[in-house]
């Protein structure tokens, strides 16, 4: 469907004469403003804590460098 168009391809389908086809269309709404904040908010704070997970990664993975170089872990 396409502006005010709709093509239906009726090829292979049987219909008698005085058969009624109904056809219904739904479209989706648009979210509310407070539905856009809260998403993007939730978006945020992923971002924020896997920023942070990495941090933390980083810096036990450096300590580790640490002690290995010093020999301590091997």
């Amino acid at each position: 469907m396409t502006g005010n168009q709709l093509a239906i391809n009726w090829n292979g389908m049987s219909f008698n004469s005085g058969d009624t086809v109904f056809l219904s269309f739904a479209s989706g709404g648009v979210p509310e403003p407070a539905t856009w904040a809260l998403m993007i908010l939730g978006f945020g704070a992923i971002g924020f804590a896997m920023r942070r997970a990495k941090i933390r990664s980083d810096v036990r993975f450096d300590e580790k460098i640490k002690r290995i170089a010093a020999g301590a872990d091997a």
